[in-house]
């Protein structure tokens, strides 16, 4: 099946504009907002009895996110640690301990409406997953409602 060319250039058009950060700055913001959102909603439920990790999903890894990130996410809980820290921590997955692993996922950003997914992890009792709505507003990219899609 043969496209017309127009036809074609209005495909590529509406899959190149669909609505995602286009700044680094962008970003870091529904980062940073996603991550204190795993902080207060989801970790809290554990009542302060586990040292948070932040990271951000990239394909199969999880990476830490930038310094300015962790600077802030210290003023709201001084036992916040980077990925790479708990590293030696998360070896064993069936190993209990006390601390959890909350990490960003921009995967289903280009989606529609564009979301982005949060996961938490407590090695050897618990793990869940959140997809987040987000949307542009003049302020830029602002978190909106997150739903769990999968606990295990």
């Amino acid at each position: 099946m043969l496209m017309r060319p127009s036809c074609l250039i209005a495909l590529i058009t509406i899959a190149c504009s669909s609505p995602s950060p286009s700044s680094e700055s962008d970003r870091e913001r529904l980062v940073l907002q996603a991550l204190v959102y795993g902080l207060d909603s989801l970790a809290a439920r554990e009542e302060g009895t586990v040292r948070p990790c932040v990271g951000l999903d990239t394909g199969r890894t999880t990476v830490d996110p930038s310094p300015g990130i962790i600077a802030e996410l210290r003023k709201r809980d001084s036992r916040v640690l980077t990925r790479t820290e708990c590293q030696s921590i998360f070896q064993n997955i069936d190993v209990v301990h006390d601390t959890i692993l909350i990490a960003v996922d921009f995967d289903s950003i280009a989606t529609s409406p564009p979301r982005i997914g949060l996961r938490t992890w407590r090695s050897g009792l618990w793990g869940g997953g959140h997809l987040c709505l987000v949307r542009q507003s003049k302020h830029g990219w602002q978190l909106g409602e997150c739903k769990m899609v999968w606990i295990s």
